[in-house]
């Protein structure tokens, strides 16, 4: 019989605490779960009590090593392993047999106190990983189908001029040169990042749309020659293929490490008085096809925005106010 603990009393069997982490160590052997307690808890659960070959945990590892997860970008993937986390947890006991359209629901309502955007990507997570036991017809039909998403109300905040002015004069480089561009260009932020030295062309920039998966080359204008002539001007490592490359290697910048700085700048301006309403990055894209419709109308907004109809530009990125003419008595 091994000796009585001294110190963490209160971990279970095999689970130890040192060096700012918990560790598993068993017949010699130590492995480090996470620096996390819970996170450390669940793989402590992972290790003890092996998922049975029908419950949803196994399914749910099962979909993190499919063809259809690993197709994903990488932020789809980050938002997986998040809704992997809290859905196994809640969902660990049971049987995938078991879990009913109602379970579902439930876990949504619950889950939407919190945000009705996560509680809608965790039902997806949740049809992906049923839709799994589907094809290996372990289940006859994905309960997640008779299970309808929490409606979401579009954002409605516009940017102004003088406050993008304002957080492109506050915002260090290149995180204010990537806003002009992305006003430019009015694409999404990660397709932007991907934009190669090579994909800067004589008639234009190409650029390649993941999600649609639709090539683009924007014709130049002067402030587009001028904010490209300035990126490749500021660029520190010539070894990368990437317009926004990072100081070392040759991958591009991380989304999320440009989300911190936007979000560190957000805070310096609101804190200083510059901006009294935050706004996302996200939004800049809205604020630039809003500023298309007033100038040019919807049709052309929706044709810069790479939408086949205008419906997606009038319900979700046009935040501006609609116009219309006086009814007239004959």
């Amino acid at each position: 019989m091994g000796r009585r603990r001294k110190n963490n009393i209160e971990l279970p069997m095999y689970m130890t605490y040192r060096h700012g982490a918990y560790h598993f160590r068993k017949d010699g052997k130590s492995k480090i779960l996470s620096r996390s307690k819970k996170e450390a808890f669940y793989e402590y659960n992972k290790i003890m009590f092996p998922a049975e070959p029908s419950s949803y945990s196994y399914y749910a590892h099962q979909y993190l090593s499919s063809e259809h997860h690993l197709s994903k970008s990488e932020n789809s993937k980050k938002n997986d392993l998040l809704s992997f986390k809290r859905t196994t947890y809640t969902f660990q006991q049971f049987n995938v047999c078991s879990i009913m359209p109602h379970h579902v629901k439930k876990y949504m309502t619950e889950r939407a106190k919190t945000s009705k955007d996560w509680a809608n990507k965790d039902k997806s997570f949740i049809s992906n990983v049923l839709q799994l036991a589907v094809d290996t017809g372990e289940i006859n039909s994905n309960p997640c189908r008779e299970v309808k998403n929490i409606r979401i109300t579009p954002r409605k905040r516009l940017i102004k001029d003088e406050e993008f002015s304002a957080m492109l004069m506050i915002s260090p480089f290149p995180l204010n040169y990537f806003m002009r561009l992305m006003f430019c260009l009015v694409e999404r932020p990660s397709d932007i990042l991907r934009i190669k030295v090579e994909d800067i062309k004589g008639d234009g920039i190409k650029v390649y749309t993941k999600k649609v998966d639709r090539k683009t080359i924007v014709a130049w204008s002067p402030e587009l020659r001028e904010i490209i002539a300035f990126i490749i001007s500021k660029r520190s490592n010539k070894c990368s293929q990437y317009l926004f490359s990072r100081s070392k290697g040759y991958e591009h910048y991380k989304l999320s490490a440009l989300q911190s700085m936007f979000s560190r700048s957000m805070k310096k301006a609101l804190n200083s008085g510059v901006l009294k309403e935050r706004f996302s990055l996200y939004d800049i894209r809205a604020y630039a096809l809003t500023t298309v419709v007033k100038k040019e109308g919807f049709a052309e907004a929706a044709k810069k925005a790479g939408h086949s109809t205008e419906k997606m530009v009038r319900q979700v990125y046009f935040r501006g106010d609609y116009r219309k003419d006086p009814a007239h008595r004959e």
